[in-house]
């Protein structure tokens, strides 16, 4: 699990800092190949430890994203990339497909908490005809969510609550000139 190969990476980063710090005693004292030999294996068991914390990463980033906990995905799967291998690129791509797709409904989700007060009084007032008031709530929502793309809920949603209101607001001038064309009354 997550807390052994954190353990583990603890005790590689360690490791690396003594091995550092017997080199600082006398930088110029010549690198033995135990040496060498030391410092590959502890930077390749750091690699090692690391790819399987990115996996654990990406694996609870996948859980909070099904679990729609957008800020906690959105955590996990940057650790995960963080931690991955540059050339791991199979690993990376499909992390950032998840990655992408947690940062927008986080987006999402928090211009929802937004919108939703301006949507709300602007269905109340359309609902009992106050369609001026109406469409004063919906052009609010309206601005907050101007970077959505056209075909995006929230956009199509606020979009036919203000047509349908400016039409509500139309509909009695359209009578009365359809009444005064019937009755000659130009």
């Amino acid at each position: 699990g997550m807390a052994e190969w954190g353990a583990a990476k603890i005790g590689y980063l360690k490791a690396l800092e003594e091995f550092n710090s017997i080199r600082e005693i006398d930088p110029n004292a010549p690198v033995t190949a135990e040496e060498t030999d030391l410092q590959r294996v502890i930077n390749g068991r750091i690699a090692e430890v690391d790819e399987h914390l990115a996996s654990i990463h990406r694996e609870k980033g996948e859980t909070a994203l099904e679990n729609k906990a957008w800020s906690v995905a959105i955590e996990e799967l940057e650790e995960a990339t963080r931690l991955a291998k540059d050339d791991n690129v199979e690993f990376l791509e499909e992390v950032k497909i998840s990655l992408d797709k947690a940062r927008a409904k986080s987006i999402d989700h928090l211009l929802h908490i937004e919108m939703t007060p301006f949507v709300d009084r602007g269905d109340e007032f359309r609902n009992s005809g106050n369609y001026g008031e109406a469409i004063l709530e919906y052009q609010a929502a309206f601005k907050l969510v101007a970077g959505l793309p056209e075909t995006h809920k929230f956009v199509t949603y606020i979009k036919l609550s203000l047509t349908e209101c400016r039409r509500s607001l139309i509909r009695p001038y359209l009578a009365k000139i359809n009444k005064a064309c019937h009755t000659g009354k130009f």
